[in-house]
């Protein structure tokens, strides 16, 4: 039986106080919504994955969601492995967000696509260079 937010109203504010910069209010929200039921929901799980690495926890952000992604099957399986590759991408652990790719199943969604070309061109090494406009 899929998992439900409970609370949909917390995660609703969560994502609105998110989108507005009020991290640590959506990071609150979500942690009570995930802390009121048995297990979380999907979409809570994920939210939570976004906050924690918008907020610099890219850390507890990828081990929060690696331990809930077996628990997890067909869609929301495949969100949260995209959205941990993408958390992989901005710690810098390139093998771990090519594997969440992988393991999302998904290769022709266009956040895959996005995450191989990254890999691919090794974002890392990508300079933006400065030109002067001519007098």
């Amino acid at each position: 039986m899929p998992r439900v937010c409970r609370f949909p109203r917390l995660l609703r504010l969560a994502r609105h106080d998110a989108a507005r910069g009020a991290l640590r209010s959506a990071e609150h929200l979500l942690a009570t919504a995930a802390g009121a039921g048995s297990s979380p929901a999907p979409a809570v799980i994920a939210e939570q994955v976004t906050v924690l690495t918008l907020v610099g926890r890219a850390a507890d952000a990828l081990a929060l969601g690696a331990a809930e992604l077996d628990g997890l099957h067909g869609d929301a399986h495949a969100e949260l492995c995209l959205q941990l590759a993408r958390t992989a991408v901005t710690a810098g652990a390139w093998d771990d967000a090519e594997a969440y790719v992988a393991r999302a199943g998904r290769p022709g969604d266009p956040r895959s696509l996005v995450l191989r070309l990254l890999r691919r061109h090794d974002f890392r090494r990508l300079h933006v260079t400065e030109t002067t406009p001519a007098a």
